[in-house]
């Protein structure tokens, strides 16, 4: 994995509530989507993920199948811009 230990307790520090563990997702991406660190474990460094972030560092949208994908762009640090990564949640709707 990507990153190791640090990406990995990324998406572990989430919080999300018990009832929307089953249904929901955090990851870490990469600045072409790639996934980089999953909750479940599932895709990474296989999945990409297309986010739709229409030029913004954090937002949220629903797909057609009501899926919620919630971002945001990670900072870098005083000068250092970073690297493109985003945080991401998605949950599907029951």
């Amino acid at each position: 994995m990507t990153g190791g230990p640090q990406a990995r307790s990324i998406v572990e520090g989430v919080r999300l509530e018990d009832s929307d563990e089953v249904t929901s997702r955090a990851l870490l991406l990469d600045a072409k989507g790639r996934v980089l660190a999953a909750s479940d474990d599932r895709g990474v460094l296989q999945e990409r993920v297309d986010l739709k972030t229409n030029g913004q560092d954090a937002g949220h949208y629903t797909l057609s199948d009501g899926t919620v994908i919630g971002f945001h762009r990670t900072p870098g640090y005083e000068t250092y811009k970073g690297l493109g990564w985003y945080g991401c949640v998605m949950q599907k709707t029951l």
